[in-house]
């Protein structure tokens, strides 16, 4: 059985859930998976996989976010050259092209569509799109009730109902239910408890 580590950093939970997506792809496979933030990762893990694959935001022109994950993959990149065939970075952006291109790049060229097609995003060059939908009412509270769940908020004495109302009015007050909205919610709540505050 294979090893395969799933290393990620994500700013707003979308190369989170790709990451996820990697991790249950390679468990499908019959791989033996770990699954870590990028802080949980370090140098000397390397050589327990067969593969690693890093996730993070495309930040710009392809290039790595740079304040957190860009250091880290900078420390591990040295302990990767016995895997290179098997790593493989994926990255997220809201952006559908990733490389910056001006008009004046395509300026005296024959064949203008070529230019154009040539450095288009990973959703069109490798044919992975992920789509982020906004949930109706039933699947946002789901989503808010799961990620209480993994917080262990049940051990804080939280109430699931007060919960469930508080969340759906965070997402009226914010313009909608989504799955980004619903970690806002619970990051919000996370902290009125640590400080003894009142959500």
């Amino acid at each position: 059985m294979s090893k395969v580590a799933v290393v990620y950093w994500s700013g707003t939970g979308n190369t989170e859930a790709m990451a996820n997506a990697v991790k249950s792809g390679a468990q499908a496979t019959g791989a033996q998976v770990g699954f870590f933030k990028a802080d949980e990762f370090h140098t000397d893990m390397v050589d327990s996989f067969d593969a690693i694959a890093f996730g993070c935001p495309a930040m710009g022109s392809e290039e790595l976010e740079e304040s957190e994950f860009e250091p880290f993959f900078s420390s591990v990149e040295g302990s990767l050259s016995g895997k290179q065939p098997n790593t493989i970075i994926y990255a997220t952006s809201n952006r559908r092209h990733l490389i910056k291109e001006n008009f004046s790049d395509r300026e005296n060229d024959v064949n203008k569509g070529d230019t154009m097609q040539e450095q288009l995003s990973l959703s069109d060059r490798f044919g992975l799109t992920i789509t982020f939908l906004n949930p109706d009412k039933k699947e946002y509270l789901d989503i808010v009730e799961k990620l209480a769940c993994d917080r262990h908020f049940e051990e804080h004495g939280v109430d699931v109902d007060k919960l469930l109302f508080k969340a759906d009015q965070w997402a009226t007050r914010r313009g909608g239910r989504s799955p980004r909205g619903a970690k806002q919610f619970i990051d919000h709540v996370e902290g009125c408890i640590k400080r003894g505050k009142e959500w």
